[in-house]
């Protein structure tokens, strides 16, 4: 075939394509007879080593490179097996290091040109300056090798997931504080270890957002570990996204929150302790009455009086009042008794109302005149209804103690609130106590913080309030005006 004249495509010659292309590719080709002799060499490699081509063709290969090229490298020994084997060397790779100079790595094809039954007279060369791309390359690694370390050694919980929430990757701290091994979850989609339907929502829910390009941080989605007990996790999810700006994957870092629930638990405990010893005179003076009414009525019966409707009420008497020692002291233990931790669907008149039993002598021995402003309908909330009541009490508690010099009146009302993208529940406590001075309003739910004398006041009450209202999705506001009282404001999600 003719290189010159023959045609490859209209108006343009093999030769003319071949040149071209020789010209054109990013990387060094030379063409080389038996003698090793350089026939062509491209402008990649004139330009690249800084020669001319009459310096280059004619000339043996060892004389174009470098000596210490040559000598440093087996490229020329690969060259002569291919002219003696007729065999291509494909995906080979050389590092040259000349004494001063930054070590360079080629990757290299050796191609002999084969005719028809005859030994290659020809071999073409290829060489291609790639160390720029390893050195890329090996950042990439090191990188990567410094991303997973410290996702390894890091205490939280680290997973990557495919949008739709199936697993790729389980760090250690997750398998450590969960229990399940990685290669047990890849491919499981992470909302069927969630506890419940309700969990499985918030994640579900955080997930489409996180796709709109919301950010989501700070949510509490509790799973269920290894041996089926409750986990409670605070999550932050981050987006990854590809080249065109779609959700390709989801990063989550969840932090355990075990041991941070404890010690609120203790916490809440603790200030629940302290709002019984507030209580405790009150209430042993409410049990004292029906004792001591039951006690007089017992001796009455012992003086043995012969009229039988006598006998009749005194008995009724007696058993009266115990009950209520009874219901009173109940009503204790039951608020005594540490949460369960367990969310339920509970009417909030109710509960109010037996927090205000447990309070009744203490309003009158404090001559506070208690009105309930109750809705027309009767409101049902969800939340954990000890923890619930405790805040009732905290805030009533409060509320008698800003009274305490002249008494006055405690109004408890409850409404509901519309508007917006849900419904709400607000239960207020309106005093007409001493009121609450501008520079502390801010530091009201500070822990510890108190005006009270030490020994009177452990600064817990409030602070305990706030943030069991906050797990149960609500807020307090509070206004007051010195010498006027306040009004504490419980808002809650109302349960439809």
């Amino acid at each position: 075939m003719d290189m010159n004249g023959t045609e490859v495509l209209p108006g343009i010659s093999y030769k003319r394509l071949y040149e071209a292309i020789l010209e054109t590719v990013p990387f060094s080709i030379f063409i080389l007879d038996a003698n090793l002799k350089v026939l062509e060499a491209n402008r990649n490699f004139l330009k690249k080593s800084r020669q001319h081509a009459k310096d280059v063709l004619g000339r043996r290969i060892e004389e174009v490179f470098p000596r210490v090229f040559s000598e440093s490298t087996d490229l020329i020994g690969k060259v002569q097996n291919s002219f003696s084997d007729g065999d291509c060397v494909r995906e080979g790779k050389l590092t040259y290091k000349a004494p001063g100079i930054a070590a360079t790595v080629y990757y290299y094809l050796v191609i002999p040109l084969l005719e028809e039954g005859a030994r290659p007279s020809l071999v073409m060369l290829l060489l291609e300056d790639i160390t720029e791309k390893e050195r890329l390359g090996a950042e990439v690694r090191s990188a990567w090798r410094h991303w997973a370390s410290a996702v390894e050694s890091v205490t939280d919980i680290i997973f990557s997931a495919t949008p739709d929430g199936t697993i790729q990757t389980w760090n250690k701290a997750a398998e450590e504080i969960s229990g399940y091994k990685p290669r047990a979850l890849r491919g499981i989609k992470v909302m069927s270890l969630c506890v419940d339907e309700s969990e499985v929502e918030k994640m579900e829910r955080a997930f489409r957002a996180l796709a709109l390009g919301a950010p989501q941080r700070d949510l509490q989605i509790d799973l269920r570990d290894s041996k089926g007990q409750r986990l409670p996790v605070s999550w932050s999810f981050s987006a990854l996204r590809d080249d065109t700006g779609h959700l390709s994957g989801i990063v989550a870092v969840g932090r355990d929150l075990t041991e941070r629930k404890r010690m609120e638990a203790q916490l809440i405990q603790t200030a629940k302790m302290a709002a019984m010893g507030v209580m405790a005179g009150g209430i042993a003076h409410e049990i004292r009455n029906p004792l001591a009414v039951s006690s007089s009525a017992a001796q009455l019966l012992l003086d043995d009086h012969g009229d039988g409707q006598f006998r009749k009420e005194a008995a009724q008497k007696i058993y009266t009042n115990i009950a209520q020692a009874s219901r009173i002291i109940e009503n204790l233990l039951r608020f005594a008794r540490p949460s369960s931790g367990a969310f339920e669907v509970f009417p909030l008149e109710a509960s109010l109302d037996e927090i205000v039993s447990l309070v009744s002598n203490q309003l009158i021995l404090s001559q506070i005149t208690l009105v309930k402003r109750y809705g027309k309908q009767s409101l049902r909330v969800r939340g954990i209804k000890n923890l619930l009541q405790q805040v009732f009490l905290n805030i009533t508690l409060n509320a008698v103690n800003a009274m305490r010099e002249g008494g006055g009146e405690l109004l408890v009302a409850t409404r509901c609130k519309t508007g917006g993208e849900r419904r709400s529940v607000l239960v207020s406590f309106t005093d007409q106590g001493c009121g609450i001075p501008r520079e502390n309003l801010s530091r009201i739910f500070d822990p510890f913080f108190t005006t009270q004398p030490v020994g009177q006041g452990t600064g817990l009450g409030l602070s305990v309030s706030y943030s069991i209202v906050k797990q149960m999705g609500g807020c307090i506001h509070v206004t007051s005006e010195v010498g006027s009282g306040s009004t504490f404001e419980v808002e809650l999600p109302l349960e439809p």
